[in-house]
């Protein structure tokens, strides 16, 4: 799945292609790092959880519900999903 992508970028487009199912398409040229999820890209809540099970099953990792409470931005969720790369991720609290 990850092809020649380090697992790093791997993890990093992971996290951008969850994210992008759940902006509306006309919202999706705006998808970067510096991106706001509510400002920017219209996420609520619902679809922050949603995108945190997606990529708890994707990546095999427990996301935590203050991770979640803490995502400002895309380059937060990717952050998150970088971490999860990590053998010590279980259990933290990001």
């Amino acid at each position: 799945m990850l092809g020649s992508k380090t697992p790093k970028e791997g993890i990093e487009v992971t996290a951008t292609a969850t994210i992008t199912r759940y902006v509306h398409p006309e919202r999706r040229h705006l998808i970067d790092p510096c991106a706001s999820l509510e400002r920017d890209l219209h996420l609520d809540p619902i679809d922050l959880a949603g995108i945190a099970c997606d990529l708890d099953e994707a990546l095999g990792i427990e996301i935590s519900d203050a991770a979640i409470e803490a995502w400002r931005t895309v380059g937060d969720v990717e952050g998150v999903a970088r971490l999860a790369s990590g053998p010590v991720f279980h259990g933290r609290n990001v």
